[in-house]
């Protein structure tokens, strides 16, 4: 995993890289600067799959996109780098069917709950799903290596500023990924961010012809 995670975002940044089993603890994995700690139930051999292909790269991804960051910015940024490894290790297909089966029906059903990723009310389902779905689909419109590229050059410049201001990172990531996305997708990535629209495809209009 690391190996995937330091081409796509850079070098690890911290000098070691501890893993700890946590009995105690209530949430699945929670990640710390140079460590990550995994709840006791999810370290069986039940669980193994799991916990390599979601719960520890997601965890491991945290090292680069970490609390330094706005937090959507931060969850969003794991999900997809969590799907960039899927897809690096299990192909692009069975990446999306994982990436659903995880987050697509709780994305569903909580419509009417969701807020605008940019936002000051946190909701869990929308800083997970919508902003994980908003960077796999901005791969299929730029391409792999351009977003791979787009976001490390946003971590690299907000990697260290911890006392920054969340409203200027929320604005130079928007910025970021409308100059990568050029004019036509600008408004697409400004809905996404602010507003609850959803990418919904819908038949509007229909003609038929009769064939001789």
């Amino acid at each position: 995993i690391l190996p995937v995670f330091e081409r796509a975002f850079g070098p690890y940044p911290f000098p070691q890289l501890t893993f700890v089993e946590n009995r105690f603890q209530g949430a699945s994995g929670q990640a710390h600067p140079g460590c990550m700690t995994i709840q006791s139930e999810r370290v069986t051999p039940e669980q193994e799959a799991s916990l390599m292909n979601q719960l520890l790269t997601h965890e491991l991804a945290h090292q680069w996109w970490s609390s330094g960051l706005p937090k959507w910015v931060a969850e969003s940024g794991a999900v997809y780098a969590n799907y960039h490894f899927l897809e690096q290790s299990e192909g692009r297909e069975r990446a999306k069917w994982l990436l659903d089966e995880t987050l697509y029906d709780p994305y569903i059903q909580s419509n009417s709950a969701m807020t605008p990723l940019v936002s000051e009310y946190e909701n869990k389902r929308s800083i997970y799903a919508r902003g994980g779905y908003l960077l796999v689909m901005l791969e299929t419109l730029l391409g792999k290596d351009k977003l791979l590229q787009t976001l490390r050059n946003y971590y690299e410049r907000h990697s260290q500023s911890s006392m920054a201001d969340e409203d200027e990172m929320n604005r130079d990531l928007e910025q970021t990924l409308q100059q990568a996305v050029g004019e036509e997708w600008r408004g697409f990535v400004s809905d996404w961010m602010h507003s609850t629209k959803r990418f919904d495809p819908a038949i509007v209009s229909l003609r038929q012809k009769q064939l001789d």
